[in-house]
């Protein structure tokens, strides 16, 4: 009985890890294509606004705000804005700060940062944004279990008839 009841939970352990890989891949492969998506977005609103390449500077048609992801091996992703500004010719990145940590970006926030042209693409990119960080939360909360579970395995199981 003891020996089946290991095995299943190391059965079980396993096939959460399995869920933890193939859920932090996919993580990672949304959040470069959500990024990506928001650079050549941006960038054709530009366009569209007159800042092509080697054009004239008007005032709106630059979007300052930049979607990053970072990612540690084992860690968590980070789904985080920046500001971009110019300092002594070099390009720049200031953090945009959220409310509180665990939370989200407040949208009014985020537009207010931006010229009004842009304040499409920052809202629904934000709101993808949002459902990557709901996954990466649910990606720690099975990390955690596994974790657990680890735990469990390596200490004794109790017996049915309970202690000797």
């Amino acid at each position: 009985m003891q020996k089946r009841l290991k095995q299943t939970v190391v059965s079980i352990t396993r096939e959460f890890a399995i869920a933890e890989q193939e859920l932090n891949e996919l993580i990672r492969i949304e959040a470069e294509a959500l990024i990506k998506t928001f650079q050549e977005a941006r960038a054709e609103i530009a366009a569209g606004l007159g800042r092509g390449a080697g054009e004239e500077k008007r005032k709106g048609t630059f979007c300052p705000l930049s979607l990053r992801h970072k990612h540690k091996p084992g860690g968590t992703h980070t789904l985080a804005w920046g500001h971009v500004y110019l300092n002594d010719g070099q390009v720049r990145t200031r953090s945009v700060k959220k409310p509180a940590r665990g939370t989200d970006y407040t949208l009014t926030n985020l537009i207010k940062q931006a010229p009004a042209a842009f304040s499409v693409l920052i809202e629904t990119t934000e709101q993808e944004a949002v459902e990557l960080r709901r996954a990466n939360r649910l990606l720690v909360k099975v990390r955690e279990t596994i974790r657990l579970m680890k735990d469990e395995s390596t200490t004794q199981l109790p017996t049915p008839d309970g202690p000797e």
